[in-house]
């Protein structure tokens, strides 16, 4: 189950909205700048919205809902693939699935990322990573969790080495750079460390 801030109403929605948008930025760049591609919006994999009526539901005296609810990675067929649970007060319902085509690992056709991020006091972000064989099979990675950057400026994400066919879970160690107080901070790599190594065979995925 996502963890989710208890005080909800702390922060004005804008202010909320505002902070979800750089969080989600930094981590979309980043990705870019550690893997050199681009993802792209699938048109083969979808993910589903929740109803939004369940915010009457779950401030209805008369239902007992306690804000989670599933969303859902489909295919274009429909097909229900992966189940992910999310609290509706800080989803905001607007992830979707993206895709990079790759034919560099052995019987790889594509990787398939989901970031969903949950946004309160602060932001909570899960990554959900796939492979998608030749023949339409999908081997789901381990999921990333990660909590919010500004607590200590960290990133968690694979590194793909198509040469050794291994992923390297990485955590990335950033440092705020500000010469004055009337300065916009900027933030650099500062180290890394790899958490886990897997080895890709061609069929599974398995743990160095």
């Amino acid at each position: 189950m996502l963890k989710h801030a208890t005080k909800s109403y702390t922060l004005p929605l804008g202010i909320i909205m505002k902070k979800r948008t750089i969080i989600l930025s930094i981590l979309l760049l980043f990705q870019f700048l550690v893997n050199g591609q681009e993802y792209t919006e699938s048109e083969e994999f979808i993910l589903t919205k929740y109803d939004t009526s369940l915010f009457e539901k779950m401030f209805s005296s008369n239902e007992e809902f306690n804000g989670n609810t599933l969303i859902y990675i489909t295919d274009n067929r429909g097909n229900k693939l992966k189940e992910i649970e999310v609290f509706i007060e800080t989803y905001e319902n607007d992830s979707k699935v993206e895709e990079l085509i790759t034919t560099e690992f052995k019987n790889i056709n594509k990787i398939i990322r989901v970031v969903i991020s949950q946004c309160a006091c602060y932001c909570d972000t899960s990554k959900y990573y796939f492979f998608v064989t030749n023949d339409k099979k999908l081997i789901e990675l381990p999921t990333i969790e990660q909590e919010d950057y500004e607590f200590g400026m960290k990133t968690k994400d694979y590194v793909f080495n198509a040469e050794s066919e291994t992923i390297e879970l990485t955590e990335f160690q950033d440092e705020m750079i500000k010469k004055n107080e009337n300065d916009n901070p900027t933030f650099k790599l500062k180290s890394k460390k790899v958490l886990k190594k897997y080895k890709w065979n061609g069929n599974e995925l398995n743990e160095k």
